[in-house]
Parts: C-alpha cells; sequence; structure tokens
C-alpha cells in the first residue's frame, strides 16, 4: 500500500477561506477515488495561512483489473446506431454478444480493462482539481494565466518516494517545500509523506489547524491563568487567528487602567476588531487592563518588542474609542435624533428620521399613550449617527443604551434601545422585558412592511435584505411574550401599511400578501418542531390574523390526533365530510328541522349536536373545545349504520345532510380538517 502527499504552497490564504480550501481539495480527491473505486485507510487535509495539504495514506499502487459490460442498440435498429455503438467501443459486429431483454434481441459487449497504475491518475486528477478550483476571490500574478487566491510558489507532490509529474500553470511539482518564513532558511526535502509532519515541526510550522487551534486555546489560558483572569470565550476569533500563524506564540500585553472607563463593549471591540486580541476578565467577570495577542514567530527577547508594539497600537485605537465616546455625550439623544434626517434607508421610503416616526406610530398602536413606549421607540435609532457607532456599527443600539443612561433616560427606555434589534440571528432569543418586546417589534414590523411596499420582496433564494430573517424575528417576539398572544399581526400590518409616505414604486403587496410571508416561515418554524405540514394547513386556513393561535393549536391538534378518541372522532367527521361534500352543500350549515327527524339515531344525533352550541371555549381553551366534540363520534357512526341519507324525499334528504354539515361546521371552526392526511 502506498501514500499520497499533496501540498500546495502559495502566499498568505486569508483565514476565512482556509478550511473550505482543504475541504473542496479533499473532496474532490474523495470523489475521484470513489469513481475509480479505490479505497484507502485515511485521508488528512492540512491547511496553514500559506499552504494547503492532503495525505492520503494507504492507497493501492495498482487498480483491479475491471469487467465493464455496456448495453448497446436493438439488433434491429438502424445501421448507423448499431456502426456507431462498434465504433464507440472498438469492436466489430460479429464479435458483439446478442441477448434477450423482454420481447427484443439486444446487443451487448463486455469489455475486459486491465487495471492502471494510481501513478497515471493522481497527475491528472489533480491538475484538473486545481484548474477547477474555486476561490470566494482568485487572482493572476506576473504574466501567468492560471488564477489562485494568492500567488502560487511550488507544489510538492509524492505517491510514497516517487514525484508526480503535477503541473499548474509554470509550476511543476517536485519533493521540496519550505518552512516557516522567518523561523526557517532554506528548502526542506521530503522524501515520504509520512516524514512531512515531522519535518514542517522541525522548521516551525504547525500545519494541523486543529493542533494549532488546540495549543492556542491551552497556552492562553494558562497565561491568563497565571495572573489570576480569564479569557474571554471568542470561538470565532480562535479560528481567525489561527488562521493567522503557522507557528503561534500567545504573548500577554497591557493597557492603562483609565481606558476601563470606556464601555466593556467598545474595549473588546477595539481589541477584537482592529488587533485581533483576545480581551481577559478579572475574578468578577469584568474586563481586565490587559489582552493577549498571537505572534507568528518565538521572538529572541521573549516578545517583548512584540508585546511593546501591540500595546502601543492597541494605546491609539483606545484614544479613538475615548475621543468618539467623549464626543458623543456632548450632544443628547434628542440631538443625534434629529441628524438621521440626513440618513437614507431607502430611496423609495425617504430618510432614517421618516421611519423612526412609523415605529413610534407603531409603538402607540401596541400600547396607546405610554409615555415610557413613545420615549424608547422615539430614541431606539438615534445613536446610528454618533462618532461611536460610525466606527463600529455592531455597536449600534449598546451605544445608545449607555448614552441614555447617560443622560438620565429610565432604565426601561435605555434597554429597550439596546434590545430592540432582537433577535437577530437564528440562535438569538427575543428581548424579555415587553418594553423592549414592542419596540422590537414595531422595528420589525416596519422594516418587513416598508421594504415589501418598495419592492423588495425576496425572489427565490435572494434576499438581499434579510427579510426572511426579519420574519422569524417577528415570530420569535410574538411567541416569547403572552401579552402579544392575542394581538391581530394582519391588523398590525395594514396600520403599519397605511403609515407609508407616497413612494416612487407602486404598492405591490398587501397586508394578508405580507402576513401570509410571515406564516410561511412560521411553518418552517414549526415543522422543524415536530409539527406536520397537513397539521399546519387545516390550522392555518381557519387562522387568518394571529400566529399564535397557529403556534399554541397546532401542536394541540397533533395531540388530538394522536390520541385514539381524536383519532376515531376525526375519521367519523371525514365520513360526514365526504357526503355532504358529494352532495354539493356549501360551507355553512342551516337550521335542522327536529320535525323530520324519524329515526333513533337520528334523534340521538340532533341532540349532541344542539347540546354543543358552536364556539364554546375556542379561545380560552382549544384542547376542551376539541374534547367537547368527542360524544358525536358514537352517535354519528350509529347514524351512519342506521339511517339512509340519500333518500328520495328531497326534504328529508336535505335535513340528513344537514345534521351531516353541522358536524362539517363545528369541526372546521377550530380547523380546516379535510387537509388532513389519512
Amino acid at each position: 500500500m502506498a501514500d499520497f502527499l499533496l501540498e500546495l504552497l502559495c502566499e498568505e490564504i486569508p483565514a476565512r477561506m482556509q478550511q473550505s480550501a482543504i475541504t473542496q481539495l479533499c473532496e474532490g480527491l474523495k470523489k475521484y477515488a470513489s469513481e475509480a473505486h479505490i479505497t484507502y485507510d485515511a485521508i488528512h487535509g492540512y491547511v496553514t495561512p500559506r499552504r494547503l495539504c492532503m495525505h492520503i495514506e494507504g492507497l493501492p499502487l495498482l487498480l483491479p483489473d475491471q469487467t465493464i459490460e455496456r448495453k448497446g442498440p436493438k439488433v434491429n435498429a438502424p445501421a448507423a446506431a448499431i456502426d456507431g455503438f462498434c465504433a464507440s467501443v472498438q469492436m466489430e459486429r460479429s464479435a458483439l454478444d446478442v441477448r434477450t431483454v423482454g420481447k427484443e434481441d439486444v446487443y451487448f459487449v463486455t469489455i475486459h480493462q486491465k487495471g492502471k497504475a494510481l501513478s497515471e491518475l493522481l497527475p491528472t486528477w489533480v491538475e484538473t482539481l486545481l484548474a477547477a478550483f474555486h476561490w470566494q476571490k482568485s487572482m493572476r500574478w506576473a504574466d501567468y494565466d492560471h488564477a489562485w487566491v494568492r500567488p502560487m510558489q511550488s507544489i510538492l507532490c509524492l505517491l510514497d518516494h516517487a514525484v508526480l509529474p503535477v503541473r499548474f500553470g509554470h509550476l511543476v511539482a517536485g519533493k521540496t517545500t519550505r518552512g516557516h518564513r522567518f523561523m526557517s532558511d532554506g528548502e526542506l526535502i521530503i522524501n515520504h509523506p509520512h516524514e512531512y509532519k515531522a519535518a514542517l515541526a522541525a522548521a516551525n510550522v504547525m500545519v494541523d489547524a486543529v493542533e494549532r487551534k488546540a495549543f492556542i486555546a491551552t497556552r492562553a489560558d494558562e497565561i491568563a491563568k497565571a495572573h489570576g483572569l480569564s479569557i474571554k470565550p471568542d470561538a470565532g476569533l480562535l479560528d481567525e487567528v489561527t488562521g493567522l500563524v503557522e507557528y503561534p506564540v500567545p504573548l500577554m500585553g497591557t493597557f492603562d487602567n483609565a481606558y476601563l472607563a470606556l464601555p466593556p463593549e467598545v474595549l473588546v471591540l477595539e481589541m477584537r476588531h482592529h488587533q485581533k486580541y483576545f480581551a481577559l476578565m478579572d475574578a468578577q467577570g469584568k474586563i481586565a487592563p490587559h489582552f493577549i495577542t498571537i505572534a507568528n514567530l518565538e521572538a529572541h527577547d521573549g516578545g517583548a518588542k512584540i508585546i511593546a508594539g501591540n500595546q502601543r497600537v492597541l494605546r491609539a485605537r483606545l484614544d479613538d474609542g475615548a475621543f468618539y465616546w467623549e464626543q458623543d455625550k456632548k450632544k443628547s439623544l434628542d440631538q443625534w435624533s434629529h441628524d438621521l434626517s440626513s440618513m437614507m434607508f431607502h430611496k423609495n421610503l425617504g430618510m432614517m428620521d421618516a421611519r423612526v416616526q412609523r415605529i413610534v406610530r407603531l409603538a402607540d398602536y401596541l400600547a396607546p399613550h405610554d409615555a415610557t413606549i413613545t420615549r424608547a421607540a422615539q430614541l431606539c435609532k438615534a445613536d446610528l449617527v454618533t462618532g461611536m457607532v460610525g466606527e463600529f456599527p455592531e455597536l449600534q443600539g449598546i451605544m445608545g443604551r449607555y448614552y441614555a443612561l447617560a443622560q438620565g433616560e429610565a432604565a426601561e427606555v435605555a434597554d429597550a434601545i439596546r434590545d430592540h434589534y432582537l433577535p437577530v440571528g437564528a440562535h438569538d432569543s427575543a428581548p424579555t422585558a415587553l418594553i423592549s418586546a414592542m419596540i422590537a417589534l414595531a422595528d420589525k414590523v416596519d422594516y418587513l412592511v416598508s421594504l415589501f411596499a418598495a419592492g423588495e420582496a425576496p425572489t427565490g433564494s435572494k434576499d438581499p435584505f434579510a427579510l426572511r430573517r426579519t420574519a422569524l424575528g417577528i415570530i420569535k417576539i410574538i411567541r416569547a411574550h403572552p401579552d402579544l398572544k392575542h394581538m391581530s399581526l394582519l391588523d398590525m400590518i395594514d396600520h403599519a401599511l397605511n403609515g407609508l409616505p407616497p413612494m416612487a414604486h407602486p404598492l405591490n403587496d398587501s397586508a394578508t400578501t405580507i402576513y401570509n410571508f410571515i406564516t410561511e416561515r412560521l411553518k418552517v418554524m414549526l415543522k422543524d418542531e415536530g409539527i406536520r405540514y397537513d397539521v399546519l394547513e387545516a390550522i392555518t386556513h381557519r387562522h387568518k390574523t394571529s400566529i399564535m393561535p397557529i403556534v399554541e393549536y397546532s401542536h394541540i391538534l397533533t395531540e388530538i390526533i394522536a390520541s385514539d378518541a381524536g383519532a376515531a372522532f376525526i375519521a367519523s367527521y371525514k365520513r360526514a365530510y365526504n357526503i355532504v361534500r358529494k352532495a354539493g352543500l356549501a360551507e355553512d350549515h342551516a337550521p335542522i328541522d327536529e320535525r323530520l327527524l324519524q329515526q333513533e339515531e337520528e334523534r340521538d344525533l340532533y341532540h349532541v349536536l344542539t347540546a354543543l352550541g358552536s364556539n364554546e371555549d375556542m379561545e380560552t381553551d382549544y384542547r376542551a373545545a376539541w374534547h367537547a366534540l368527542y360524544p358525536i363520534t358514537e352517535p354519528l357512526n350509529r347514524f351512519f349504520d342506521k339511517v339512509l341519507v340519500n333518500v328520495e324525499d328531497e326534504q328529508l334528504r336535505t335535513n340528513r345532510l344537514q345534521m351531516l354539515a353541522h358536524v362539517r361546521w363545528l369541526v372546521h371552526l377550530r380547523a380546516q380538517c379535510d387537509l388532513l392526511e389519512g
């Protein structure tokens, strides 16, 4: 068995592209191996800022012989078709086999292929992969025609001890590579794939990203703990710095205590965003005046100059943050709000100040004459034009809260300014405070409705304004707050549409269209929670203004149809439904004439139906409203067994159909159960 090694050495690969690149390389070779029916023991993918590497262990040097059977045309097919098949398999017609398939005689050919040497196949596979390799961004260099993410410097390609003649543009594979850019001299000769990892380690390159990441996390944690500190968790930053270094050396630096007067979010972002530093926390969980940076070399002075340089750069960054902090506080949020008139929201929807006015209007719709909610709505976007948020858009809302508290606003108002952007991502929760939730709902409904009206509705896979995510946010907010349970989302959407300004783009969408867009997102969410699609269709067909009934009722209906009593009732209902549907009765119910009831089974069913009423307990207890229908099952089944509906007497027939239509009506008040499967 043999080992295969491929290394592509180039200039620095952006960290965000590294993992997808090594996955693409490995999966490409896996695909070729699978198509050739080649097995192997293991495949390893390594990536650093300067190299992609793949090591496959346990490959066969020679592929097994293969017997391939190909089916040709029918014997009575046109001569041109038969001759074409013979040419494709390079055989005379007399050498073809004839077999009977069904009632037809068909030509077949059996081809015996001698197994090829793996060394013949691998170069072609690799060259094809490299030629078609996809990068988010690529470049050409010098006067070469080929493109790569960054200029490629060399190719190392070995099958055991043999160099495979892989070519990529002007480069031809060899058996040499290079170690660390600054901590290794000259070329490294790799004689066998098994030597590669150790040889690179000796040349101060840690090629395995998993090992590199674990080393950074462990060593940084050790340094922090040695000073009584802990690292502020940041998985994204850990992944990023892993892709920035080949020889990681964590170093700890400090900054002046005076900067701790800045909001902690500012400190963390200044360190993380620009400098890729890990923030440190003290025993109380507060930001400490220390950081950890990851150097890419072992310095002779133990990293003293590196630390000093990083501290100097961070000091300048923090000075900028302190400047914005002090300057922003010189104006009140009301003054900043006036500046929103210069910030465009959308070409057809005007400026951001007009959007704030619409949010205030929707907030008042949710909580009329509530001064706290109105105040929060008025200030919720004010920080967008501050210097700090201009520098760090990630701090929108967060800085608004700090500025609100600094000018003496109520804590509820400040928290609502911060939290009204929630939920942002798929895994975020809705705001916990009701005031914050109402501002968040007003914000998201206005955003969704106004952009729909401006012609920006998602199409296919395109959703540049993230309106699907906005719809999910609306759903999460309503689900998280019982106080919003009975709110008519349809009416709120209609209210939002009525508040929009005249636009250059005609209004394309009604409130119902936008509401249905939200309920489609809700269906996806509930399907992930285990609700069947037909159950969702049955519920949404009858409940078309609010989403919380859809959530609650779909779970209850799922429980109902899974129970013995519920399943028995639904089966009887469906029988009644099919009879009245075939009879052409409209979706309503007419009075039942008690005088026309002739049989005991008719009278029993009639008394049960009249005792039920109509919509009793529907809003307060949906489960009980279903359970109330269960007494219908037995008399309805007896009715089916003993009573002939389709009699010649038209009055009698119509009366009996009306009893069954009454059953349908009672059920459809709860859900459109004819849409249920089974």
